[in-house]
């Protein structure tokens, strides 16, 4: 599980279709926002909540759906995964994050770009 020289990241032209299709995939099972964010607004700014009685399971199968189509490469020291678009765009998996509970991060490159965590709580 080496890191190759240079770390880039390398994926179809299409990937960035796939991202948008898998947001449209998780949006039938996930309620958004106003924002168009997934989950509830959380009590600090840029972290929203999906409440779910098996947090664990739940923010793996949403980073499954989300990352699909991008290129994955762990997160140093063991402590996710990251799912990178040709676009820019990617999704962060974190089994365990600061506050404990599981968390994904989605950093959307677009004009009207947007970056939030989701945690996953009971």
């Amino acid at each position: 599980m080496g890191a190759g020289s240079g770390g880039g990241y390398a994926s179809s032209p299409s990937s960035a279709a796939a991202f948008s299709r898998n947001i449209e995939r998780l949006a039938s099972k996930f309620p958004r926002d106003q924002q168009g964010r997934f989950g509830k607004p959380g009590r600090r700014p840029g972290v929203q909540i999906v409440r779910t009685p098996d947090p664990g399971k739940t923010a793996k199968q949403f980073y499954d759906t989300l990352g699909s189509g991008g290129v994955e490469k762990p997160l140093p020291g063991g402590k996710g995964w990251r799912s990178r678009f040709d676009d820019g765009s990617s999704v962060v998996y974190r089994p365990s994050s600061k506050s404990g509970s599981p968390a994904v991060e989605i950093t959307v490159n677009t004009a009207s770009g947007d970056r939030y965590k989701i945690h996953f709580e009971h």
